[in-house]
């Protein structure tokens, strides 16, 4: 990584010293075009219904045969169905023929969602490593670059606690809170991915 131009190291002064500059990157699904990360992106898609039929307070409930999902938020259903993503690993759009399985599939397993219309739909990616699991610590090779990356699909819930490891692992040279040794970036050119689950 280089720095933008025109980008100053921060003045010196008697605790602050410049010449360990450590830059953390979170990169997201685009990750590997900035480093050598194994990370790939992975096309997810929703669809929110207009309004909703069931119950405000009803959990979040999976298909484990098939991943699909919907959760209740704010008066309407939100509904989701994995894939294998799109030819080009980018594409954000929304599959057509996707939202018309969606539908059906929530129609057939939720009656209720029967002919309530679809108000919107939206697709992003997610960040995947090769084990389903952050990657997080000091990047091998490369003196001063620490990386948060390959969450897949769990970044928003655990990026409070993954930004807390790696500021441990910054400032004070290991997390303290946890064991990371698990999710060390090394790992799977040292041969030791994590077991990986694949509902979702």
């Amino acid at each position: 990584m280089k720095p933008s131009p025109g980008a100053k190291a921060p003045p010196a002064s008697p605790s602050v010293t410049t010449a360990g500059f450590r830059r953390a990157m979170s990169a997201g699904a685009w990750a590997a075009r900035l480093a050598d990360v194994p990370v790939v992106p992975l096309r997810r898609q929703v669809a929110e219904t207009a309004s909703s039929p069931l119950p405000d307070d009803m959990p979040m409930t999976l298909w484990a045969e098939d991943g699909f999902h919907l959760r209740v938020r704010d008066g309407r259903v939100l509904l989701l169905l994995p894939t294998p993503g799109a030819a080009d690993a980018y594409d954000m759009s929304v599959d057509p023929g996707w939202l018309d399985a969606v539908t059906r599939i929530a129609a057939a397993r939720v009656p209720a969602l029967a002919g309530v219309p679809v108000a919107r739909a939206w697709a992003g990616l997610y960040e995947m490593s090769p084990d389903k699991h952050a990657i997080l610590g000091a990047a091998p090779g490369r003196a001063g670059l620490y990386l948060a990356n390959g969450s897949s699909g769990h970044g928003v819930m655990h990026a409070p606690a993954l930004g807390q490891l790696l500021a441990e692992i910054i400032v004070d040279g290991a997390a303290r809170a946890l064991d990371v040794t698990p999710l060390a970036p090394g790992r799977f050119a040292e041969g030791r991915p994590n077991p990986a689950g694949g509902l979702l």
